[in-house]
Parts: C-alpha cells; structure tokens; sequence
C-alpha cells in the first residue's frame, strides 16, 4: 500500500527535523550512523523524508542528538496517521 500525502508530508518534516539536530549537534550523517547503529545512507534517505524506520532509530537519535524525545514524539505522530488511514481499521 502507497503512503498517504499526509504520511509521506509528516516523514519528510521529521527527516527535516533530525537532519537540524543533526546539525545543531554538530555531527556528519557518518558520526550519527555510528552513533545509532545505523548506515550514512539510512540517515540522509531518513533526512529527506524517502525510508520510513522503525521506532529504536528515533530513540537512538534522540538519545544521540540530546533531544529528549522530540524525533520519537514526531514518529509517534506519523504512525498515528498511518493508523488512521489504514482500510483494516
């Protein structure tokens, strides 16, 4: 099933979100990648709204960046509205 607009919306404002933590921390995508156990290439497709992941890499991040839990409330949001488009609801 094809994500909604709204889905597809929400994932690349959250990836816009991290990539400003990022940034504000101070780190490369390389260094946060190390720093969560996830590849470069996970964090820029994340960053740029394209790959949709599992909870622990907002979690991780958060933990990384010292954002408390701003990136894994965001994420919370966007399973929230999935959930609410789902047709098995």
């Amino acid at each position: 099933m094809n994500d909604s607009a709204d889905v597809r919306a929400l994932r690349r404002e959250l990836g816009c979100d991290l990539k400003a933590a990022r940034r504000a921390a101070g780190l490369s995508q390389v260094q946060l990648g190390r720093r969560t156990g996830y590849a470069r290439s996970t964090v820029s497709t994340v960053e740029s709204g394209g790959q949709n992941v599992p909870r622990v890499f907002w979690e991780r991040c958060d933990e990384a960046l010292g954002t408390g839990t701003a990136l894994t409330g965001g994420h919370r949001s966007e399973e929230h509205t999935s959930e609410l488009q789902s047709p098995c609801n």
